[in-house]
């Protein structure tokens, strides 16, 4: 037993400090580069599966989205529709 709390420790132990060293700093080179204003901006759309805590998908949704650049700052209006109900305006 003892010897299976101190592995169970340990592996936490080195779970947490490999995380620990990652920093936002780390991705500043990486590939492909994510802008958002090329990526949200206009109209897009998308369709996924909300899933309950165990998994097993629970509806379908849908997402139209349109965003807009004015003074710097990019607004983004989304409107999500789940599946059987009413539309819902972000």
């Amino acid at each position: 037993m003892i010897k299976f709390r101190f592995l169970t420790i340990s592996a936490v132990f080195f779970i947490l400090t490999g995380c620990a060293s990652m920093k936002p700093t780390t991705f500043i080179n990486g590939t492909p580069k994510l802008e958002p204003v090329a990526f949200f901006g206009g109209r897009t759309h998308s369709t996924g599966v909300v899933e309950n805590s165990g998994g097993k998908p629970t509806m379908r949704i849908t997402t139209q989205t349109q965003g807009r650049l004015k003074d710097g700052i990019l607004y983004i209006d989304q409107d999500l529709q789940p599946e059987g109900k009413k539309a819902n305006h972000r």
